[in-house]
């Protein structure tokens, strides 16, 4: 067993570890996304302090925190409305509300942590350029990075874990897509890619592995969407309906997950590194490991209120 396999199997294991409890104990998944989220920021400030100059470490890792600003709404939605409860698969929806409930809770969240990170962002921009001058200013982009890149994403997580129906199996999505397409597009690529498809970027990315990891990720999310996302409101009880939905969730979710990867890639290019880091032999760092889970995750939110509204 090479380093790559050994390290995959050791990795899934401890996520799997915080994951799969969740749909009973949905504060654990904030604990490894917590700890994600400071590493991925203490990766992207070691890669950008190769080109920037000014860049603070404690603002990154600060605005990585920012990830927990939607449980404000969140956790005090209860005082509004006394008797919403966490809808599950097995619920029935308590009252003719619960999509308004829905809308309002994924609504203010989403609002209130934006409103908190724009003015934080203004706030670290104006002092910073009190401090530096002018020449600071692409050390404030960088840490801007820090809360649009990794934080924001990840403020989806709370989201779905506190504010959306059966939202543990949403999670589940936007976590192992990214995976089961990077997988798919890898083992394709290797055996019968031979057709670059961005060569500047990361010129081992071939046509046929992003084909390949596209239907792979289709047929994962059809599979998963049939087995268990089906029954009574708030689920879909067509199983036809399912089916089709996890085709099309998988064909968005590889496409933004392999721009994500690009993306990542892209930076790695600008700062002249192979990996974020090493923490992951064989895999590089977490930032290498998340980087698709990071664009996953809004769009998997997106998903489901498509799914459940329309």
């Amino acid at each position: 067993m090479n380093t790559r396999v050994r390290t995959g199997i050791i990795f899934t294991a401890i996520v799997l570890a915080f994951i799969i409890p969740a749909f009973r104990i949905p504060w654990l998944p904030l604990i490894l996304f917590g700890v994600v989220g400071l590493a991925a920021a203490l990766e992207l400030h070691h890669a950008l302090s190769r080109r920037l100059e000014h860049l603070s470490l404690f603002t990154m890792l600060a605005a990585s925190l920012y990830q927990f600003w939607p449980l404000v709404i969140l956790l005090s939605y209860r005082m509004l409305r006394p008797n919403w409860q966490l809808l599950t698969k097995t619920d029935s929806a308590i009252d003719g509300r619960w999509q308004t409930d829905y809308l309002w809770l994924v609504g203010l969240s989403l609002a209130f942590v934006a409103l908190v990170m724009l003015l934080s962002i203004f706030t670290v921009a104006v002092l910073k350029v009190i401090r530096y001058g002018p020449e600071a200013l692409p050390a404030v982009a960088g840490e801007t990075a820090a809360f649009l890149w990794i934080a924001a994403p990840l403020a989806v997580v709370p989201i779905l874990l506190y504010g959306v129906p059966n939202g543990w199996l949403w999670l589940l999505l936007a976590l192992f897509a990214p995976w089961i397409s990077d997988t798919a597009a890898y083992y394709v690529g290797v055996n019968v890619g031979h057709t670059p498809i961005l060569p500047q970027i990361s010129p081992k990315k071939t046509l046929e592995g992003t084909i390949g990891g596209i239907v792979g990720t289709m047929l994962t999310s059809a599979l998963f969407f049939g087995i268990f996302m089906g029954g009574p409101e708030p689920m879909q009880t067509s199983l036809g309906r399912n089916i089709a939905f996890g085709l099309l969730a998988g064909l968005v979710l590889s496409l933004v997950s392999q721009f994500g990867d690009w993306f990542a890639s892209a930076l790695k290019r600008f700062v002249k590194t192979k990996d974020y880091s090493n923490i992951l032999p064989g895999h590089g760092g977490i930032l290498d490991r998340f980087d698709g889970v990071l664009f996953t995750m809004p769009v998997t939110l997106a998903l489901g209120l498509v799914y459940y509204l329309f």
